[in-house]
């Protein structure tokens, strides 16, 4: 057994969501269930580590913007300077997991303790960094500009290379995950009394996991919302998170090898040697050596990822700092509260048949997949509709901060609500997709994935930076939510030629070099396996 620590410790961070043995199957092993626990934890680490991230890149816009400065100008080069970062952290990710676990095979085990390794790293120097500045300008009154300068830098190293090369070995090593949670259900809340149980299935999972992420930050906004106005309560905060950081993955990796015990050790394997046994192959394919569907897979989603959020970052800020406490902490409630329904919903749905009778589930989805209504395969209404939906009111929202004025954004706050649910469905999709992929290649894609979403933001930047620019937004009031609203305009037009490609091109291809054919052929071939 645990001891009481530690057990206290997971029970803390999975306390959204946790993974319990399956009554109706035959008895599952301990072991199981805690390394099953171990890796919905590694998103409540992620989640708090993003926290604390987000808290001290605001607390530098806001002395960027009390020093009068253009403040969005500031954000896009704080978020330059992180995604160069975070290009070469994802980049390298493979290099270092070689250097520092002494394999070069993709183990979901090896990548899970890179994981936490890396995460401690970091969270540790942010722990000793950010108390110092905190001292610095608030107390002694260090506020100048070269101070503040240090302070972005300092913080776009720490958080953007640390704990982006942290969630690329996760996001690796997740497509592996299903074998640890075969025979195990998921739990919410997992604190207290059950309130909604699944069994452990691709889609379920990746609804569960999209639940502890978005909860997690959820609170964390919203705690930040209520805080922000005082200097003492704002960085009360920001220490207690710092703390926690540092102190739950030392604990989770002084214990990594009982809480680790049922994770998979090597999964990839690429050709078969001719006698019945694969051969395995170490590090990940080249991009230019990917399938053609897989590459399209791959421009899909780091459009889909990367355009929505860069394009709100402008808006983000001013709403940040122009917009009453108030205002904002409705915004968060209440856009936080549809994504919470949508996706419960979302689990609420989906059946929960025993393990025994999915290959009739399978063989259903198959058959009304011929005629268009698959829940499982239907890539126009998982994948293309939310794309569809999500440039419709970037669009209109940008339309509304253009066109009516200084109380357009209100509106356009209202228009844009919508967009979180959409896009988290799409994302548990997304990953329902990698869970079923081949597992012999499908780490190379969420490699791939991960580097490509951080190098598309550098000519989103380049876009952004020559908005600003045109708006001049140093001469004027409003100037800001003028050059935000044009970003929203440029980032419509490319979602809708997205949305063209893959709604006229893309099904005119053959199935093999379709991704159309991908996502709705993994329902034919789970029936034939």
């Amino acid at each position: 057994p645990l001891s009481r620590p530690v057990e206290l410790l997971m029970k803390v961070l999975t306390f959204v969501a946790t993974a319990a043995p399956d009554t109706s199957k035959a008895e599952l092993a301990p072991g199981r269930v805690l390394s099953a626990r171990l890796l919905l934890s590694l998103y409540a680490v992620d989640a708090f580590s993003w926290g604390t991230g987000q808290i001290f890149k605001y607390e530098v816009v806001s002395l960027v913007k009390e020093k009068q400065w253009c403040y969005l100008v500031a954000s896009i080069i704080l978020t330059a300077a992180e995604t160069c970062i975070e290009f070469v952290a994802s980049y390298v990710t493979p290099y270092l997991y070689e250097r520092m676990q002494g394999s070069s095979y993709v183990s979901p085990r090896q990548l899970v303790h890179f994981a936490l390794r890396v995460y401690f790293a970091s969270n540790l120097l942010a722990l000793c960094v950010y108390p110092c500045f905190g001292l610095a300008i608030h107390w002694l009154g260090f506020d100048s500009t070269a101070v503040i300068v240090l302070f972005g830098v300092v913080r776009s190293g720490q958080y953007a290379f640390g704990n982006q090369l942290g969630d690329a070995a996760v996001e690796m090593a997740k497509p592996h995950w299903m074998t640890t949670f075969d025979g195990s259900r998921l739990v919410l809340p997992g604190c207290c009394r059950p309130l909604l149980t699944r069994r452990s299935t691709e889609d379920h999972l990746a609804c569960y996991i999209t639940l502890i992420k978005f909860i997690l930050m959820f609170l964390m906004g919203g705690l930040y919302v209520v805080v922000r106005e005082k200097v003492v309560l704002r960085w009360g905060m920001a220490s207690a998170l710092l703390i926690w950081n540092a102190f739950a993955p030392f604990v989770l990796l002084k214990n990594f090898g009982q809480l680790a015990q049922a994770l998979p050790e090597r999964v990839s394997e690429r050709e078969d040697t001719g006698d019945g046994e694969a051969k395995a192959e170490p590090g990940v394919r080249r991009l230019t050596l990917l399938r053609f569907q897989e590459v399209s897979f791959l421009i899909f989603v780091v459009v889909m990822r990367g355009v929505p959020p860069q394009s709100a970052e402008a808006l983000m800020n001013v709403i940040m700092l122009e917009l009453a406490s108030g205002v904002q902490l409705g915004m968060v409630v209440v856009g936080g509260l549809g994504i919470l329904v949508a996706v419960l919903l979302k689990i609420h749905w989906r059946p929960d048949a025993p393990l025994e009778d999915r290959t009739s589930l399978t063989a259903a989805a198959a058959e009304s997949e011929e005629d268009g209504t698959s829940q499982n395969g239907s890539f126009v209404r998982q994948w293309l509709r939310p794309a569809f939906t999500v440039t419709v009111l970037i669009a209109l929202g940008a339309v509304c901060t253009t066109f009516l004025g200084r109380n357009g954004i209100y509106v356009a706050i209202i228009v844009w609500l919508p967009t979180g649910p959409v896009l988290k469905l799409w994302d548990t999709s997304l990953d329902s997709f990698l869970f079923r992929y081949e597992p012999a290649v499908v780490t190379d894609l969420a490699y791939w994935q991960n580097v490509l979403a951080v190098l598309i933001q550098l000519p989103l930047l380049a876009v952004n930076w020559i908005s600003l620019e045109s708006a001049d937004c140093t001469q004027s009031d409003g100037a800001e939510l003028r050059a935000a609203s044009l970003l929203l305009f440029i980032a419509s037009g490319v979602l809708f030629l997205l949305c063209m490609y893959f709604a006229c091109v893309d099904p005119s291809l053959h199935a093999s070099r379709s991704l159309k054919g991908a996502v709705e052929g993994q329902v034919r071939s789970g029936l034939r396996q």
